[in-house]
């Protein structure tokens, strides 16, 4: 019988190493190599500090079945241990590979996989609710552990059908992998995964307008496209990620975690000082936010000549350039940098 697993991550510790570092190396006597890490992180709103990565992200016996026989109890965690956490050390790989540009089948599903895993494996999917719990205190002592275990194996299985849902929902969608070439890099927390709908707001983890956004590791961060314009991109693409997005992704992160977050202590530092600016108010008007949507309508205006005439047209390259010299948000922006050379504009 495999040994019983009492501290049980909801966040993967192979996913918490990408934002950590490494403190310790050494080999067992059969020559297998143990590594340690420890990560910087805040802890409901307190001051930086670092722990193992062991000892963060984690309750005991979290996904224990409890109807169950010994053999099965622990058959979820033992799932997400030998089905997802294995496979991020290769997916985070791919995803900091720039030359990686095309994307197999299996990389997508593991990329899939380990992403939105993220989402639901987290206490408030598994873990009872309020209400939950107010019914379960009303009962005689000697019926309440009954309920509970009812409500824990419905949460359980509820939390593994979402997962599958989303999975086979977005398993079309087109991938982008963003790279932090600001000043700043990404942060992340305990609910890592940031889910939009069109209105900017969530309405509902299936809407098929939502984008999803996952940092990955300080410097990368996965967005899986909307159900409705998954045919309009490739199904890959890589972008840079300037500080105004950078920092987008950070303030979710932060808006959403429930007890920690966490990255490099550099990251963290960044995201304190700089962040009130982002989080004050901001109008309509604000000079932020008409460069954001005068480089959007930009882009999107190249992009519509492009595919009318052609990436190498005279139309396009009028187009871009035109933008290129009346906008200085559009000159500034990493990926337009990057175009202007590549198609010699």
């Amino acid at each position: 019988m495999s040994q019983t697993v009492k501290n049980q991550h909801y966040i993967p510790k192979s996913y918490l190493k990408n934002f950590g570092y490494l403190v310790a190396e050494y080999t067992r006597p059969s020559g297998k190599v143990d590594k340690k890490y420890s990560i910087y992180n805040i802890e409901k709103g307190g001051e930086i500090k670092h722990n193992s990565t062991k000892k963060i992200c984690k309750m005991d016996y979290l996904y224990d079945l409890p109807f169950a026989d010994e053999e099965h109890k622990q058959f979820i965690e033992k799932a997400y241990d030998q089905k997802i956490d294995k496979h991020f050390p290769e997916v985070t790989s791919f995803i900091e590979d720039d030359k990686s540009l095309t994307l197999s089948n299996e990389m997508r599903e593991m990329v899939l996989k380990c992403g939105l895993s993220l989402y639901f494996r987290t206490p408030k999917h598994v873990t009872l609710s309020d209400k939950e719990n107010l019914i379960i205190s009303r009962l005689p002592k000697d019926k309440q552990q009954k309920l509970y275990n009812e409500f824990k194996t419905k949460r359980l299985e509820s939390h593994l059908e979402n997962f599958d849902k989303l999975f086979n929902q977005k398993r079309g969608n087109g991938i982008c992998i963003n790279k932090a070439v600001g000043d700043w890099d990404f942060i992340s927390g305990d609910n890592p995964v940031i889910i939009r709908a069109k209105s900017g707001q969530f309405e509902g983890v299936f809407e098929a307008s939502n984008i999803i956004h996952i940092p990955f590791t300080p410097k990368y961060c996965i967005t899986i496209m909307p159900d409705n314009v998954s045919k309009e991109i490739p199904i890959l693409a890589r972008y840079d990620y300037s500080n105004d997005h950078i920092m987008t992704i950070n303030h979710d992160i932060e808006k959403h975690h429930e007890q920690y977050v966490f990255g490099t202590e550099r990251a963290l530092n960044d995201y304190l000082n700089e962040s009130p600016i982002y989080k004050a108010p901001v109008l309509d008007n604000d000079p932020r936010v008409l460069d954001m949507k005068n480089r959007a309508l930009a882009f999107q205006h190249f992009v519509n000549i492009a595919e009318k005439h052609g990436v190498i047209s005279n139309q396009a390259k009028t187009v871009f350039l035109y933008y290129w010299h009346s906008l200085p948000g559009f000159r500034k922006d990493p990926n337009n940098i990057k175009l202007k050379v590549e198609l010699g504009y």
